[in-house]
């Protein structure tokens, strides 16, 4: 019988794959939890994955708790990550947690639906060391699914996508004792993806490869390519099998959503596979503000959304770095020494190097119609709310966005 660590491990395992129904399908869970019982449209793996959902609600607080309250942050830690597959980064964000934090929660999360799950068990035939038989066939059940899957590509930070898969993993990691490195370029930030499908892809590369290597280590280079991102895999194997379930699996979920999967032998006693996937281009917004503590808090708002922030304290500097960086928007307080901000506005207007250029006036005064009414898009009040203005942004930018190449 699995003890209750096995069971809570087993749990954690079950939700990270929450979204693939073909892997629930032989999972220890399944067997435990899912009675003989179950109409004929529905297998296994989507009874398992209704009980999982079905299990975090159960967590949610009732109406009358306030929505700030500490109350609701476990179960909106287990419902963000796993029922709406947000990334960790984007998790701990959302929440306004630190990464321990978040941890904390997620932890007492998942071990109250151990609590409530462990009552429901119906037999304990898990196979030892918590890890399900391999079961043949699971392509065409995902080809199916993938059918009707709405691939939504979005920017996601890279970082946290890896975190993710690492955290998938880290159970058959400490089994098989393996080491995973990671090299990153810092250049790299954010990624063109469906990260549902991208976290499946890389989490069963990255389970082959463990799989196949034992203990050992493999080394993940994030390697900046232009518009594209390369994730290079690498390990000491002289060969792989690279016609396993798993790699045919990653290989459908690339293709699905355009990137590309490729294995080679990079030596008689090395094999790499490669995952591409699209980069994305950061818009550049230049800030003109001549106080410091401002320059900081627009980067610290922009920053973590994709932007690159270029900072100009004077109208000169500013017109000096929108003529030589060409920015997508340039955002501009009034209230400035020497040259105010409507001056530096009438400049920015009337050069046609940079009259094309989106112009957010941000100010105390409270003047949207004059800065309208003197070219620019729009206007936000001081002291500056991040919503607001990522929104505001998001508006000047247009349809172009922060996706569309350079």
């Amino acid at each position: 019988m699995p003890n209750q660590n096995q069971f809570r491990n087993d749990l954690r395992d079950a939700l990270a794959h929450l979204h693939d129904p073909a892997y629930l399908e032989s999972h220890p869970l399944a067997r435990q939890l899912v009675g003989p019982d179950l109409p004929r449209s529905q297998s296994r793996g989507q009874a398992l994955r209704a009980l999982l959902k079905e299990a975090i609600e159960t967590l949610r607080p009732s109406d009358h708790v306030p929505s700030h309250m500490p109350e609701w942050r476990s179960y909106r830690a287990l419902y963000y990550r796993y029922i709406k597959g947000m990334g960790f980064l984007h998790l701990q964000e959302e929440l306004g947690l630190s990464r321990r934090q978040l941890q904390r929660e997620e932890r007492k999360g998942i071990d109250a639906m151990a609590a409530i799950l462990r009552q429901r068990r119906i037999s304990d035939d898990a196979t030892p060391g918590g890890e399900a038989p391999r079961e043949p066939g699971e392509t065409q059940p995902l080809l199916q699914h993938l059918e009707g899957w709405k691939v939504e590509r979005r920017a996601c930070p890279l970082q946290g996508l890896i975190e993710d898969v690492r955290w998938m993993l880290e159970p058959m990691v400490q089994r098989f004792r393996t080491e995973i490195e990671v090299f990153a370029s810092p250049r790299v930030v954010q990624v063109l993806v469906d990260p549902t499908l991208t976290r499946q892809a890389l989490l069963r590369v990255m389970r082959l490869l463990i799989r196949s290597l034992g203990q050992g280590k493999i080394e993940l280079h994030v390697i900046d390519a232009g518009q594209m991102v390369k994730l290079v895999l690498s390990c000491p194997l002289p060969r792989l099998d690279h016609v396993d379930e798993d790699w045919r699996l990653a290989a459908l979920l690339m293709g699905k959503q355009g990137g590309e999967l490729r294995f080679e032998a990079n030596s008689a006693s090395e094999s790499r596979i490669t995952l591409e996937l699209p980069r994305v281009s950061r818009a550049r917004v230049l800030v003109v503000d001549d106080v410091d503590a401002a320059q900081t808090l627009f980067e610290r708002y922009l920053t973590p959304h994709n932007y690159e922030v270029i900072g100009a304290r004077s109208a000169s500097e500013a017109l000096r770095l929108a003529i030589d960086t060409k920015p997508d928007a340039i955002i501009l307080d009034v209230m400035m020494a020497t040259v105010d901000g409507w001056q530096a506005l009438r400049d920015l207007r009337s050069r046609s190097s940079t009259a094309e250029i989106p112009v957010v006036v941000c100010s105390v005064l409270d003047e949207p119609e004059l800065a309208l009414s003197l070219g620019a898009q729009a206007f936000v009040r001081k002291p500056v709310r991040r919503l607001e203005l990522l929104t505001t942004l998001e508006q000047v930018l247009g349809p172009r966005g922060r996706e569309d190449e350079r």
